[in-house]
């Protein structure tokens, strides 16, 4: 059996490799602690920023869409008329209004208050079309028309349905100012674009404007085109309507005499000699 070779005492006595590197590796931090403190100093504060700014974001979100649902439920509150025994009782704590005008009118002053602060947030864009309805329903057709625009003009793909909404609206305040050549250049908005959405509304109003201003040949022929086009529109009762006040009823067919006895029988006589 092989015997373990000896270490001499010179060997037992010298230091190996890792001790060696871990007495190098502690003398440098002992040299450098105080530039390594700094450096430990500054990462724990950048992590404590890092999770404060994270919570502050977090935070701030929360506040944003809290305010935004708080807009809303003012928006779509219930109407109590305290006369009326047929209006449901009020659910809950939701706010309840005596009229359509009074929760207008707060609602307004909630999406205004949003969009003043938070109209930068992601959901500014939808408070300011909100904001712009509000208006219109309060018959602040100027002011709901100039939100509608401003909102049109930062609109993002998300809101497409929302656009077409606005463009409609800016069109209906032309038209209660009694502008139809700038309500039909709106409806006309609508119809230039490439999706297919609320093309029969538009198409409608511009035939029925231009019925109004007594070009009567233009409307028809926009309200057959509508009839071609969106044969299962939800407007194809009015459309045949008002196709019928413009043309008149159609006159019935005269009645068909009977033929006389004698035509009858000249065309039996015709019958057996072919």
């Amino acid at each position: 059996m092989t015997q373990a070779k000896k270490l001499s005492k010179k060997e037992l006595k010298q230091p190996d490799e890792f001790q060696e590197r871990g007495s190098f590796v502690l003398q440098h931090l002992m040299d450098n602690k105080t530039r390594y403190l700094l450096y430990l100093g500054i990462g724990i504060g950048v992590l404590v920023i890092w999770v404060a700014v994270d919570m502050l974001l977090g935070w701030r979100q929360d506040r944003i869409s809290r305010a935004f649902a708080d807009a809303m439920l003012v928006y779509n509150a219930q109407v109590v008329d305290a006369a009326d025994e047929n209006t449901p009782p009020p659910s809950g704590k939701d706010p309840t209004f005596p009229n359509e005008e009074a929760k207008m009118l707060a609602a307004s002053e909630k999406f205004q208050a949003f969009v003043n602060e938070h109209g930068s947030s992601s959901y500014g864009q939808a408070a300011k079309f909100y904001l712009a309805n509000t208006l219109f329903n309060l018959k602040r057709y100027a002011k709901a028309r100039e939100v509608y625009e401003d909102f049109l003009k930062t609109a993002d793909g998300g809101l497409d349905q929302f656009a077409f909404l606005a463009n409609f609206n800016i069109a209906q305040t032309y038209e209660a100012e009694d502008n139809s050549e700038k309500a039909i250049a709106s409806y006309q908005t609508i119809l230039d674009s490439k999706d297919n959405v609320w093309k029969d509304q538009a198409t409608y109003n511009i035939a029925r404007l231009h019925y109004k201003a007594g070009k009567s040949d233009e409307a028809v022929k926009l309200l057959e085109e509508l009839q071609t086009k969106y044969p299962d529109s939800s407007l194809k009762a009015q459309t045949d309507r008002l196709l019928l006040v413009i043309r008149g009823p159609v006159p019935p067919k005269p009645p068909v005499e009977p033929a006389s006895a004698e035509a009858k029988d000249k065309t039996k006589k015709e019958g057996e000699g072919g």
